[in-house]
């Protein structure tokens, strides 16, 4: 198990236990051991082969040889038994298929095991590494296919959701356009009215067009992008730094078919450590140019809050773009970061599921994004620009029965900013 980051900025570090979760099911055995557990659990089942748990022992022996087509051919008459052995069943056999690429069918599997057993981290990384493999899959096949394209068949429905653009020669910002397109895409899938794009999909035709490296998507890029992820409209802006911490954010919606803007670009000007107030006007005057009428129950989901602290948001952020670039273990650091800040998170909590490292990525090609010393300076990118009071980041943190704690954070200057990873 990799070692949990310790995070700190300022004078104060407050570090508590983590608990360890217990090795997946999954975990590769040494050779011999898996040759040898083989061995035993075949001659177990030839001597009771109606033996639903002595079957089911075979069959996981079969996974750890790296025998996929044996694992199926045994556990198929167990898929559905269900129960735990059942679900163990399924299991294996979503492993097997997805170690030899069959990835409909392993997510049919892994989600038939969550059915039964409702939360694995393991497997639900796996699920987020089969999402990235056919979004991938979809992108070569769309790039490799574009004049085939036809975008007056797509769905009026279907909006896609492209990284904003930041105008600016501060690489250390690009994450915040990232950020931000989570946010909107979050947002705007409250409406049924419309069908928003899998940011991942997205993520996947920009690299197979060499644009999520630049981090960027303009008005000459949008249409094909849009075309590319099937969507009828894309969604795309640009952020402007402006002088102390100022920010202008331009989205516009742009019609895949006619390949020009329509309707008016939505212009907000914002401080930094209002963006997420800004975000959320955004959000509710592109409804508007889609042409979208919220129900009040909507708009009052619109308008809540992800996190409460802006630091949450920006360390999200820095995942989010780490995510798009494959590194998944800066992704899940950057987002168990947000979650140290903000647990009840609920996008970073969604997102660090799927990128966590245990369930191993042999599908995946991850591209350098971050410095190798990234666990040093993620703080120097989680407050660019920013220098909120300790309150503002900390929160219900400060009314903690831990004395040593609560003495330390009341002693905290303005300007400093504490991480605190674990809980007390």
């Amino acid at each position: 198990m990799r070692p949990t980051p310790v995070l700190a900025l300022g004078v104060l570090v407050a570090v508590f236990p983590v608990g360890c979760a217990p090795s997946p099911t999954l975990t590769p055995l040494a050779p011999a051991t898996a040759r040898e557990e083989l061995t035993a659990a075949r001659n177990a089942f030839s001597g009771a082969p109606s033996d639903p748990e002595r079957r089911l022992a075979y069959g996981k022996a079969l996974y750890f040889v790296k025998d996929d087509a044996g694992v199926r051919r045994t556990l198929e008459p167990l898929l559905a038994l269900g129960g735990t052995t059942g679900a163990q069943a399924n299991l294996f056999v979503g492993a097997a298929a997805q170690r030899t690429g069959d990835l409909s069918e392993a997510r049919v599997e892994y989600l038939r095991y969550l059915s039964i057993v409702k939360r694995d981290a393991d497997v639900q990384a796996r699920l987020g590494d089969i999402s990235r493999q056919e979004a991938v899959l979809a992108a070569q096949a769309a790039v490799k296919d574009e004049k085939a394209l036809n975008p007056a068949t797509f769905s009026a429905t279907a909006v896609g959701v492209s990284p904003l653009t930041v105008a600016s020669g501060d690489s250390s910002l690009i994450p915040l356009g990232y950020g931000l397109a989570d946010l909107l895409i979050a947002d705007l899938s409250v409406s049924p009215k419309l069908q928003i794009v899998d940011r991942v999909r997205v993520d996947a035709v920009l690299r197979e067009l060499d644009l999520v490296s630049k981090g960027r998507t303009d008005s000459l890029s949008a249409p094909q992008l849009g075309k590319l992820v099937g969507a009828s409209r894309l969604v795309n802006g640009v952020i402007t730094p402006q002088e102390k911490s100022r920010l202008t954010v331009d989205a516009r919606v742009t019609s895949v078919e006619e390949g020009a803007v329509v309707g008016r670009p939505v212009i907000q000007q914002t401080a930094l450590v209002q963006i997420l107030d800004a975000e959320k006007e955004l959000a509710i005057r592109l409804f508007a140019e889609l042409g979208v009428v919220l129900t009040p129950a909507q708009r009052a989901a619109v308008e809540r809050r992800p996190t409460r602290y802006l630091s949450a948001f920006l360390a999200y952020a820095r995942g989010s773009n780490a995510e798009a670039h494959w590194n998944l273990d800066a992704a899940e650091a950057y987002y168990t970061a947000a979650l140290s800040i903000d647990p009840g998170f609920a996008l970073a909590q969604q997102r660090l599921s799927s990128v966590r490292a245990n369930s191993g990525r042999p599908l995946l090609n991850p591209l350098p994004v971050e410095p190798e010393n990234w666990e040093q300076n993620i703080l120097g990118g989680v407050t660019q620009g920013v220098n909120p009071s300790p309150g503002d980041v900390v929160g219900a943190a400060g009314n903690t029965t831990n004395e040593p704690l609560a003495a330390a954070l009341s002693a905290v200057t303005s300007g400093t900013i504490v991480i605190i990873i674990g809980t007390p």
